[in-house]
């Protein structure tokens, strides 16, 4: 009897490790050329330059909500995560979701930013796909669009064409936008001013490869929880 009842308890928690949701992680990578760089500070790398190579890569998970992190400060003193909902009104149905900017071509660096402005954002992780109507409510135009990076350092990616979710390897016609900001100074006519960079260029879609983290449902903690109780019951009987 004993050892039907330890075949059991195992059983419940093999069950319970094996019936994890799955929360699949998207990885893309784009490769193109810069097509146009404009600044007005010294915060390119002096190397880059129109026509060269240029490379990024995203991590998208559809199922969690885009956010927008800013720094903790007089004005927001417990810091802030601002989360993007799905809306659709007369001309657009948008669908947000979570992005992460993972890495890329070296464009040009900011060095510490020691003191944040307060109402730019310090991290931004939001992607979103926009279904666009006529005057009559027909689907016209499928865009998306992925947001990384923060404010000082920021990268986009779009494509005009279509969703996100659509998005598959091979697929050209991407544009892609990354700024690099100085910190904001107070000028001596008191205005807010900082030196930025453009950098501009078209991509393709070089890889997208689906990872999956496991996510376990509470009926599978329960699950794990009773055969963990039942193995010890039968330990204690036994000592």
């Amino acid at each position: 009897m004993k050892k039907i009842l330890i075949v059991l308890m195992a059983g419940m928690m093999f069950l319970a490790v094996s019936g994890n949701v799955f929360a699949a992680i998207m990885t893309y990578t784009f490769q193109g050329t810069v097509i146009s760089i404009t600044k007005d500070a010294a915060i390119v790398n002096d190397l880059i330059t129109v026509g060269d190579y240029a490379e990024f890569s995203f991590n998208v998970d559809f199922d969690a909500n885009g956010t927008s992190t800013y720094p903790v400060s007089d004005t927001y003193p417990d810091g802030l995560v601002t989360q993007r909902t799905d809306h659709e009104n007369d001309s657009e149905i948008v669908d947000y979701f979570w992005a992460d900017y993972i890495g890329g071509t070296d464009i040009g660096s900011i060095g510490e930013i020691t003191d944040p402005y307060p109402l730019w954002p310090k991290e931004i992780n939001q992607g979103l796909s926009v279904n666009r109507k006529d005057n009559y409510g027909n689907i016209v135009q499928d865009t998306g669009y992925l947001y990384g990076g923060s404010i000082y350092n920021w990268v986009s990616i779009e494509n005009y064409a279509y969703n996100v979710q659509d998005w598959r390897v091979g697929t050209t016609g991407f544009n892609f936008r990354h700024i690099v900001r100085n910190q904001p100074v107070i000028n001596d006519d008191g205005e807010m001013v900082w030196g930025e960079a453009w950098i501009r260029g078209n991509l393709t879609l070089l890889s997208a490869v689906s990872s999956q983290a496991p996510v376990p449902e509470p009926a599978t903690m329960l699950l794990f929880g009773l055969g963990l109780l039942g193995l010890a019951g039968i330990s204690r009987k036994k000592a």
